[in-house]
């Protein structure tokens, strides 16, 4: 987006209703009456709902400053989060009135479901792919997260453990530069980090790619951040949550089932040898047990 990109979608698209050619005007209408059925809709479906050419649709989305009709999807993604309540946002907590603990359930079971959802329209099938592939073929892999986004990376470590990859995690830098420092060509650097900004997990980046090591991005979807552009493979969930929150919720289950997916993926590759390995990890974890 260019200079309006702090300006939701759905606002931005108003504003500029009058102003629009006869077409876009038809596109606009159409999305502000189903904004929450486009996200799920692709160019074609888009353009024969608001009989217009597929053609208009991509002229449409230029003339609101959007770069592509993939973006105008996840505008549209950030503004029905948004809209609702924002049970991750430390304001809307407070105005809950007598503590309504049936309200919170339900609030943060649906905001947790749709960040799952909403992620389907963020994450690339060629680069999960891609990810799976440099997993399978890394003779070591490193896992690094900071802050909440650290018990994912450990999640994930635990999990490719338990398969028999040799992997690698911890919390504390200056250990993740010299685990960071062994890897060589071939191996990967699992970076887990919601807003792509944070210093030690740049620097960590930058540290593997001098290495010729992979760099594996779980991130929130933002082609400016400085991980996105670092990194090899984009794995992406949408934007969740405000800065000014009480914890990463809903971030953290759409990192979560990325990390499910992968872990799975790469069990179906292995086959025969996952259960192998897994069986004998559980059962030297049964020996040990008193």
């Amino acid at each position: 987006m260019h200079d309006t990109e702090n300006v939701d979608i759905l606002v931005r698209i108003k504003k500029r209703l009058p102003s629009m050619t006869k077409v876009e005007q038809k596109i606009a209408n159409y999305i502000l009456k189903n904004y929450q059925l486009v996200p799920n809709m692709s160019v074609k479906e888009l353009a024969n709902e608001a009989d217009v050419s597929e053609a208009g649709v991509i002229r449409f989305c230029k003339s609101i400053g959007v770069d592509g009709y993939k973006m105008l999807k996840l505008s549209l993604v950030k503004d029905i989060h948004t809209a609702k309540m924002n049970i991750n946002n430390v304001q809307s907590i407070i105005r809950i009135e007598n503590h309504n603990i049936s309200e919170l359930f339900e609030g943060i079971s649906l905001i947790n479901k749709k960040a799952i959802e909403d992620t389907k329209f963020t994450i690339d099938k060629k680069e999960l792919e891609n990810a799976v592939d440099a997993i399978m073929n890394s003779n070591n892999i490193v896992f690094y997260g900071v802050g909440g986004s650290s018990p994912i990376s450990m999640d994930a470590f635990n999990k490719f453990m338990k398969i028999g990859f040799n992997a690698e995690n911890s919390t504390d830098f200056h250990v993740v530069t010299m685990m960071v420092s062994n890897l060589t060509e071939g191996d990967v650097l699992f970076l887990v980090s919601t807003s792509g900004k944070t210093i030690d997990i740049i620097e960590a980046a930058k540290m593997a790619k001098d290495k010729d090591a992979t760099v594996i991005a779980l991130t929130q979807f933002d082609c400016k951040t400085p991980l996105y552009l670092l990194a090899d493979i984009k794995l992406c969930i949408p934007y969740l949550e405000e800065d000014f929150r009480i914890g990463s919720m809903p971030s953290r289950i759409a990192l979560l089932n990325v990390i499910d997916c992968l872990y799975l993926a790469v069990c179906n590759r292995l086959g025969s040898k996952a259960i192998d390995k897994l069986t004998e990890n559980r059962e030297n974890i049964i020996k040990m047990r008193r």
